[in-house]
């Protein structure tokens, strides 16, 4: 039941604490990495990966994922700077 719901869903927010649940949601196309690398604009230092049509993004705490209509995957980066 759990994945239908997901699956209704066109966008979510990785939280840094939600990874599980987007990968599950996008099927594998993103996963979090096990790896904490903390930057000026990503001071958490969690992040993911995910797989578009064109290239392999890193989606950072703030950032978007949406899902197009064909199904594919897009990132809608987050604005916010430095916490």
């Amino acid at each position: 039941m759990e994945e239908h719901e997901i699956a209704a869903v066109k966008s979510m927010s990785y939280t840094g604490e939600n990874g599980e649940k987007i990968r599950k949601w996008t099927n594998k196309y993103a996963v979090e990495s096990p790896n904490l690398t903390p930057t000026y604009d990503n001071p958490t230092g969690k992040y993911m990966r995910l797989k578009t049509p064109e290239k392999i993004v890193t989606v950072s705490v703030g950032d978007v994922i949406s899902r197009n209509e064909d199904g594919s995957f897009k990132l809608i980066k987050s604005e916010k700077k430095g916490i």
